[in-house]
Parts: structure tokens; C-alpha cells; sequence
């Protein structure tokens, strides 16, 4: 494989993409747009959250269900963040305390923790039935380290209202496609947060954005393309 093709395809890693070369040609196309950290949506800076950490952070989970959910990996599904119960919760005011030390959320966790986020599983293989797995996760929720969610951001100021509803709503159905599945299949180990960023993902035009009306993730949140038999089976 020429040095050109690994640059492109795998620009921080340089690891080898285990596909066909049939497939090789299709993904070293798809490399050649936009990735979610380069350029994408020209003015919006894209960072991952981890939320709470299992084993460190456990202090803060508890099962009295009057706190707040703390979702899980295997909380949710395609467009499903309703595909099991989330096991843990945590007190509202100890929980954000805990994430507000965090640099990601640019001075506002309270309102990025108040809004609708799009997560999707970390843990993840190859083999799976689908590889990326995202969903758009109700405010007023947690969710631990196998679990990431994405924090958008522009200008240095957290998105919020419509517009990011919008957004993300765009993002989950960008992450779902089997386009960026394919793409994340030739690259995972384990861990879809180390690549996530490094996928190649389009950029999306303001009209299509504009089309879109609210309240989207609502609507995103109901959609369940897997039956729940099917999607059991691969849960984590």
C-alpha cells in the first residue's frame, strides 16, 4: 500500500486498514471530503465528552431512582436511547459539580448538561452487526465513560437552542448510516472515541439544516431501525 494512501487514510495513526482492495479504493475516496474534526460544518468545533468514570466516579452513582439517569453503552441503540434502563442514577448538583472541572464544556455544563446530547457507544468491534452506535440521549442524564457524547461548540461558546438541535439530529443520522459505518469498520480496535473524530462524515448544507424542524431529537429518539430481538443481541 503507498505511503500517500496510509497518510490519508489513516493521518495520526498510520495503521493499515484491514479491507479489500476493493474496498481500499472506496475508502481512500471517502477520506478525500471532510472529517468531523477537519472543516466540518466550516465553523464548528467538535470535542467528545466521557462523563463519569465507572470506577472513580462511583461515589456519585447510586440506585434510589429519584436522581438523575446515568446512561450506560448499552443504555442505547440506533436512533433508541430508550433500549434498556439505565441501571445507576446521581444527584443533580454532585454530578455537575464533578463535570464542571471539566475544560470541555467551555464555562457551561449546566446548560450543555440541560439540553439534548447525541452519544454513542465507545466499546465496538469490527465483527458487530453495526459498528457505530448513536443515539440522541434526553437533558437531565449522565451517562458514564463507555458512553461518549459530542460537545459542539462555536466560536468558543457552546451551541444551544434550535440550531443545535438540528445539528445533532444531522450528526446521529451521519454516525447511523451504513457510509460511516463502513468507514469506522476498516479502523476500530475497540475504542470507536479514538477514531470517531478521524471519520470521514459531510459536511451539511444550511438548507438541509434550515428543513429540519424541532423539536428533531424527540422525533430522532423514537426511530428504532433494529427490532429489539435483533438489537439484543449485540447489545454491550
Amino acid at each position: 500500500m503507498p505511503k500517500d494512501m496510509i497518510r490519508r487514510i489513516s493521518p495520526k495513526t498510520l495503521e493499515i486498514p484491514e479491507v479489500s482492495s476493493s474496498s481500499l479504493a472506496i475508502l481512500f475516496k471517502m477520506t478525500s471530503g471532510t472529517t468531523l474534526e477537519s472543516k466540518f460544518g466550516v465553523d464548528w468545533q467538535v470535542a467528545l465528552s466521557n462523563g463519569f468514570q465507572k470506577t472513580n466516579d462511583a461515589d456519585l452513582l447510586n440506585e434510589n431512582k429519584r436522581d438523575w439517569p446515568v446512561f450506560e453503552g448499552r443504555s442505547i441503540h440506533q436512533f433508541n436511547h430508550t433500549f434498556a434502563r439505565p441501571e445507576f442514577t446521581a444527584d443533580m448538583l454532585s454530578g455537575l459539580r464533578r463535570e464542571e472541572k471539566k475544560r470541555v464544556y467551555k464555562n457551561d455544563c449546566r446548560g450543555f448538561y440541560h439540553s439534548f446530547r447525541l452519544a454513542f457507544r465507545d466499546i465496538a468491534r469490527s465483527t458487530d452487526m453495526r459498528t457505530v452506535i448513536a443515539a440522541i440521549i434526553p437533558p437531565q442524564t449522565f451517562h458514564v465513560h463507555n458512553l461518549y457524547s459530542f460537545v459542539l461548540s462555536r466560536g468558543g461558546v457552546l451551541e444551544g437552542g434550535d440550531s443545535y438541535n438540528r445539528e445533532i439530529s444531522y450528526l446521529c443520522g451521519v454516525l447511523n448510516s451504513m457510509t460511516f459505518d463502513f468507514a469506522a469498520r476498516a479502523k476500530v480496535q475497540m475504542h470507536v472515541a479514538q477514531i470517531s473524530k478521524s471519520l470521514p462524515a459531510p459536511p451539511p448544507e444550511r438548507r438541509v439544516l434550515t428543513m429540519m424542524r424541532s423539536p428533531v431529537p424527540r422525533q430522532c429518539s423514537q426511530l428504532a431501525p433494529m427490532s429489539l430481538k435483533d438489537s439484543q443481541s449485540h447489545s454491550i
